[in-house]
């Protein structure tokens, strides 16, 4: 499921993506979607309407850094979370090891690796 295959009604995954949650804000909340157009999705939180991008799911901040992100359900904000945390561990790692090999490590394992990312040689 896309963003593009919402309808009127359904449930989405609010999460702040700013320090937002640090002023005491709710961290993260359930929306429903009000209207769904080629591009933007719309929401309302209170009295006030917001629209999020239907390819993204970024809330629009009016030329601004966006506050929010929309997920399709607390669990898939979830899993997001911990492949970034995971990524993070990968790269840092990486930054330690940057030049030479870990001795464990052959050719083939490095070259399944670069594959797996789509590396290209």
């Amino acid at each position: 499921m896309t963003f593009k295959d919402l309808k009127v009604g359904d449930k989405l995954w609010l999460e702040y993506t700013t320090n937002r949650a640090r002023r005491g804000a709710r961290t993260g909340f359930e929306i429903e979607v009000l209207k769904v157009g080629r591009l933007w999705g719309h929401f309302k939180d209170g009295a006030r309407e917001y629209r999020f991008s239907l390819a993204t799911g970024v809330v629009d901040a009016g030329g601004y850094t966006s506050w929010a992100q929309v997920y399709f359900s607390k669990e898939a904000f979830e899993a997001e979370k911990r492949k970034h945390k995971a990524w993070a561990r990968l790269t840092s790692g990486m930054r330690h090891t940057m030049y030479r090999a870990p001795a464990h490590l052959t050719e083939q394992d490095i070259l399944g690796v670069c594959n797996l990312l789509g590396i290209p040689e």
